[in-house]
């Protein structure tokens, strides 16, 4: 068993690029493996069967800290490093059962990457929260329909867990290395190289150039649509308050 000296957080929220960052940084082979062991859904499918001979009645609820305890033990690198994408309501449901992950994890590094357009960002999350399908290679279960509304929960939704992540920063004394979706698509090598340094690391530039970007965008021409239309719902919108305002 090797000792988890190093553990490496990314914060999210969902469709904000974390997928993305994860699996560049799992190319690495340095840091483990980052993936949302701590959303109930994910981890029966996918952990639970690592660390119990009968997964099946496994639940992490009944024993959060064990479970804790069990995944970095699993998943800690020869190196000592544990890594974990967190969407801020893994953290809160986990902080539920009465375990702050944060105050558990040992010595813990903080990455938190947000999307630049939130509007963008709403539409995909209303658009996979109907067909399931997370990243390009999911089978879509089904069509998935425009809601204006739909879209508006989206935007609070994301929000609202923005604002969770400031205020927990904040409240906590905590510096997180700051990253844009955008700017990750852009330029890279750059990006992950300002993760590396912030963990206190060094990776040589050819080993970065080498990484291969294994997700295709999911944006296509229904999210254009999407777009276009809820744009012109909100401009009809505003244009109708303005004259109720006016008469």
């Amino acid at each position: 068993m090797t000792e988890t000296k190093r553990s490496i957080i990314y914060c999210s929220v969902p469709r904000s690029g974390s997928t993305l960052l994860c699996t560049y940084m799992n190319q690495l082979k340095v840091f483990g493996e980052a993936h949302e062991y701590f959303d109930p859904g994910v981890a029966a499918r996918k952990f639970y069967p690592e660390i119990s001979d009968k997964p099946e009645e496994y639940n992490y609820n009944d024993d959060p800290l064990g479970y804790l305890k069990a995944i970095t033990e699993k998943r800690t690198t020869e190196g000592g490093f544990f890594s974990t994408k967190m969407h801020h309501y893994h953290y809160q449901n986990f902080s539920k059962l009465g375990v702050d992950l944060f105050k558990e994890l040992p010595n813990p590094v903080f990455i938190y990457i947000t999307r630049g357009d939130v509007l963008k960002q709403a539409i995909s999350w209303a658009k996979a929260t109907q067909t399931k399908a997370f990243v390009y290679s999911d089978t879509p279960v089904q069509e998935p329909v425009y809601s204006f509304k739909r879209i508006n929960d989206a935007l609070s939704f994301i929000t609202s867990g923005e604002q969770f992540w400031e205020n927990y920063f904040q409240e906590n004394g905590i510096y997180p290395l700051r990253l844009c979706y955008e700017t990750l698509v852009k330029n890279r090598i750059d990006t992950l190289r300002s993760v590396i340094n912030h963990i206190g690391f060094n990776v040589p530039d050819q080993v970065l150039m080498s990484l291969n970007e294994h997700l295709r965008p999911q944006t296509d021409q229904t999210n254009i649509e999407w777009l276009a239309r809820y744009n012109f719902e909100v401009a009809r919108l505003t244009h109708a308050q303005s004259k109720e305002e006016s008469a």
